[in-house]
Order: structure tokens, then C-alpha cells, then sequence
């Protein structure tokens, strides 16, 4: 596939997430799904994730929850998603999103990828942390904690990071 055409949904995500608006924003909750849903679409997994379902869990993430069960069962990197509000294991998630007042429970393991809604989540022990700046969605890697879990994000998607630490 060109990659340009790839990048499309989440350069749209991106741009939709533009307008100035009050903070927090209206329906901030679903442009932070769609945020979260495009940025796993340009997460490398490891092999041994390849052929099952994307699992992605919700820890005190209520406000995107809603939206985060829209899209599950669609498709992300060739898996279905598969979208867990009240998950009892979280080791058996593939993505672990962290709503605003949720901090990492502990290192992620080897293959899970932390989200969270909170500015804090880098500091905080995360992976990719999403916050609202000068009124627009904006998003930070901490590309080292990703490669220490067997992940790794897109160039693509890097370049489009407000911040990347290392």
C-alpha cells in the first residue's frame, strides 16, 4: 500500500482535531478515540501478536469508553479490535488506555501499549500520552518505553508526535 495512502485516516484524525475550541473540549472524548484507534493502526507489534485479535482495555477511561466500543471490531494492522471496558487481566491486553485520573498500574509488559488521557502519563511511567494544548488534541511518545516493550510507532506517526522522549 503507498504510504501516504496509509497515513490518510490518521492525518484526518489529526485534522479534525484542529478547531479551536474551549477546553476541555466538546466531544473531546470521541476525537481521543479516534486518535487512540489511528495511532494503534501505526504501532509495529511483535510477531507473535500477529495472528490474533487486538485486544485494547479501558482502565477509569469512562468518557472515551463509549467511543472506544464504536469501533470495536474493526480492523487495526490486520486485526480485529476487540474492545474491553472491564477487563480482569490487563496482561492479556494488547492496548491499556488510561483515563485522565489513571496512572500506568505498573511497567507494561512485554507487547502492551499504554495510552493515556492524562498531560502526566509520560512522567507517570506511559507510553503515549494525550492532552489538550492551545486548544487542540495533541499527542507525546515515549519512544523508549515503547522499544523496551517490543513496540515501535511510524515514522509517520512520530512526525506527527508534539514531543518524543528518549
Amino acid at each position: 500500500m503507498n504510504p501516504s495512502r496509509a497515513l490518510l485516516p490518521f492525518v484526518l484524525a489529526l485534522l479534525i482535531a484542529a478547531p479551536a475550541w474551549p477546553a476541555p473540549p466538546p466531544g473531546a472524548d470521541r476525537l481521543q478515540a479516534a486518535m487512540i484507534y489511528n495511532l494503534a493502526k501505526f504501532v509495529r507489534w511483535p510477531r507473535s501478536h500477529r495472528n490474533r485479535e487486538l485486544r485494547l482495555c479501558l482502565v477509569n477511561a469512562s468518557p472515551v469508553a463509549e467511543q472506544l466500543r464504536s469501533v470495536s471490531g474493526r480492523p487495526v494492522a490486520g486485526r480485529r479490535l476487540n474492545v474491553d471496558a472491564a477487563a480482569a487481566r490487563l496482561s492479556r491486553c494488547d492496548v491499556q488506555v488510561y483515563g485522565v485520573d489513571a496512572v500506568p498500574l505498573a511497567a507494561a509488559e512485554r507487547g502492551i501499549l499504554t495510552i493515556g488521557t492524562n498531560p502526566d502519563f509520560l512522567n507517570a511511567g506511559g507510553m503515549i500520552a494525550l492532552a489538550v494544548v492551545d486548544k487542540k488534541l495533541v499527542f507525546d511518545v515515549h519512544l523508549t518505553r515503547l522499544r523496551e516493550a517490543g513496540l515501535d510507532l511510524s515514522a509517520e506517526a512520530l512526525a506527527l508526535a508534539r514531543s518524543v522522549h528518549r
